[in-house]
């Protein structure tokens, strides 16, 4: 199946998640996203849910407290450093 007409040599492809094991679809239009970047990025490894787990593993959000001692003048809970003084 193709998305579109810039999409005409991509197909959906049926990927394994290396970290949970289920199926999921990378997409003609992932695929040509992908591909369009410079350089290209590699197809994905992880299912949408394995990838925001692992997000929230390698960059937690803040506490108020971590906040505090790094000048963070954003807010607790996003994992940008905001403007430190």
């Amino acid at each position: 199946m193709t998305e579109g007409s810039n999409n005409h040599q991509y197909q959906d492809k049926l990927l394994q998640c290396v970290d949970c094991g289920n199926d999921f679809i990378f997409s003609a239009g992932e695929q040509a996203f992908f591909a369009s970047k410079r350089p290209p990025l590699a197809q994905p490894k992880r299912c949408k849910a394995c990838r925001e787990e692992r997000k929230r593993t390698i960059h937690p959000p803040m506490t108020f407290d971590e906040a505090r001692e790094c000048g963070n003048t954003l807010y607790p809970g996003n994992n940008h450093q905001g403007v430190h003084q």
